[in-house]
């Protein structure tokens, strides 16, 4: 598990983001959800190699909770929404080829989500982190 996949489970959690609906509702003062997703995507929309492997494992988490029939439905809600924000970010155009190919795989992707989010999905997950010291050491 990456530090990237960390940090999008903690921010991606089911509970975590049914919290902060209900905080927000309480006091409008708090961040939303949705405030939540609009920054995330703000961030991993960056272009770069870096960016675009975290923005894939974002879709990836978005379309896992999206999906998770135990969240609340107003979070899946959310998740299915950040999902058609993000292809809409990926639809404007680059002028990297890398950033391109990944544009168009990753919309694809999430188009064919949409289109039937119930049926079982085989999303790659990234590598696991192996044991030991890191090279170099």
């Amino acid at each position: 598990m990456t530090s990237v996949d960390v940090t999008l489970g903690a921010l991606l959690d089911p509970s975590r983001a049914a919290r902060m609906e209900e905080f927000h509702a309480e006091n409008a003062a708090n961040p939303d959800f949705n405030e939540l997703l609009g920054r995330l995507l703000d961030v991993v929309t960056q272009p770069g190699a870096i960016s675009r492997a975290t923005c894939r494992l974002t879709a990836t988490r978005l379309m896992d909770l999206a999906n998770n029939r135990d969240a609340d439905p107003q979070v899946r809600a959310e998740a299915t929404e950040a999902l058609r924000g993000l292809a809409t970010r990926l639809a404007v155009p680059a002028a990297d080829v890398a950033e391109i190919a990944h544009r168009h795989a990753l919309r694809d992707d999430i188009q064919r989500f949409l289109e039937r989010p119930d049926q079982p999905r085989t999303q790659p997950r990234p590598p696991a982190v192996p044991p030991g010291p890191p090279i170099g050491d």
